[in-house]
């Protein structure tokens, strides 16, 4: 008997036949994953909730029955089957810790889904509360921990509406720059192009990053926010600069503290957006480092047109994967400084309790849902949509790129 049988199997409603072939596969060690997110769906379609509980909690494989039963709910969220995911968390019951955290993360998928940030958010919370506050502790696969994480990140309307116009956040921002090389303030661009990392990230991306701007032969502004540059940093950028032909090359140094994590790199130059856009009294291009631009660049501001801010849209079942930081234009207008200091306070805020990757991300997602339901007259584009396709990922990121965006599959 192959997985073939087991799924001819399943496609006839014969679970019980269906569990036993994917039982034998996963024993004699036939692509495992596969076949424990398979053997997972043919215990969901049968309501053997107690051997499922059994399995994800008890047993000495309980990470791949773990990450099995999440893709087997993931699918049947994807092939639109809330029913049978409603249906299978009705039978829970109250020592089903495991299953009732897992059952309300994917409510909130599907409840985000059509944008419903307001209603999906608590989903997320109760998840979150449930999986780490659950005695005993349980253990969890490494990629469905983050998953819980991620959705901790998503707030309600309520929530992005106080961080809005929180003056004790504001004044947290004020000073976190602590100096700055600005070779030139004004330029005929329309645009500054803005991003903001590490020292360390500096010779393996910027270099690639400024080349690719200068290339396109226009006396583009580029300013580099490096989070704890030193002297050294100095020292590379003058060297990148001795290199330029075209374009500007400003940087500030931000203060480095013990709490900076990966996400905090991320977060960073939301956070310190407003501060940049008060040098120059431009409008944004909010950038990664792991990019080269390409000649659509050019179009960008004319793409921008009656828009406020713009970044790529996706579809993808995680609202964290839904809206990308990658590449964030934003106007010198209200309408862009109101959503650049919300999700700069967003950050900030969600940053002083935890440190969870795709903050960034969630929370762009949740402003932009939120300000449409209540009204906030800034509009918001999709980049992609309009065609404007403004950078490739660099060559040395494509490996990081691809696992980023699967990793929460």
């Amino acid at each position: 008997m192959t997985l073939e049988d087991g799924i001819s199997a399943m496609e006839q409603n014969r679970f019980a036949d269906a569990e036993t072939i994917f039982r034998h596969a996963l024993s004699d060690g036939i692509n495992p994953e596969h076949s424990a997110q398979l053997l997972m769906l043919s215990l969901v379609l049968q309501n053997k909730i107690n051997d499922i509980h059994q399995m994800v909690v008890e047993d000495s494989n309980c990470f791949t029955y773990q990450k099995g039963l999440s893709g087997a709910i993931m699918k049947l969220t994807m092939q639109n089957n809330p029913g049978v995911v409603q249906h299978f968390a009705s039978q829970l019951a109250p020592n089903h810790v495991f299953l009732q955290a897992l059952a309300r993360l994917y409510f909130g998928f599907m409840t985000a889904a059509s944008g419903d940030t307001d209603s999906a958010a608590p989903w997320f919370q109760d998840a979150y509360t449930q999986i780490f506050t659950a005695v005993p502790p349980l253990l969890l696969e490494d990629n469905l921990e983050q998953l819980f994480k991620a959705g901790w990140n998503m707030e309600n309307d309520a929530y992005v509406l106080a961080q809005m116009d929180d003056a004790d956040i504001n004044s947290q921002k004020d000073g976190l720059l602590i100096s700055q090389d600005i070779l030139q303030h004004s330029s005929t661009e329309d645009f500054v192009i803005y991003s903001s990392c590490d020292e360390k990230s500096i010779a393996k991306f910027v270099e690639g990053e400024v080349q690719s701007l200068d290339a396109l032969g226009k006396p583009w502004i580029f300013h580099l926010n490096i989070i704890g540059g030193t002297e050294a940093s100095a020292g590379k950028i003058n060297a990148m600069r001795s290199r330029l032909k075209n374009i500007t090359f400003n940087y500030s140094i931000e203060n480095a503290s013990a709490l900076h994590s990966t996400t905090y790199f991320a977060c960073s130059r939301f956070i310190n957006a407003l501060t940049v856009m008060d040098i120059y009294q431009k409008d944004l291009l909010i950038s990664d480092v792991n990019v080269t631009f390409n000649e659509r660049l050019n179009q960008a501001s004319a793409v921008m047109e009656g828009h406020d801010v713009g970044y790529y849209f996706y579809n993808n079942i995680m609202p964290w994967l839904r809206h990308f930081s990658t590449e964030v234009y934003v106007k010198n207008n209200p309408a862009g400084r109101k959503y650049l200091r919300t999700l700069g306070n967003y950050c900030v805020k969600k940053l002083q309790t935890n440190r969870y990757w795709t903050l960034d991300q969630t929370a762009m997602f949740c402003i932009a849902n939120a300000f449409d339901r209540t009204n906030q007259d800034v509009s918001i584009c999709n980049l992609l949509q309009l065609g404007a396709n403004l950078y490739d990922v660099q060559i040395q990121m494509d490996v990081r790129e691809s696992s980023n965006q699967s990793r929460f599959d």
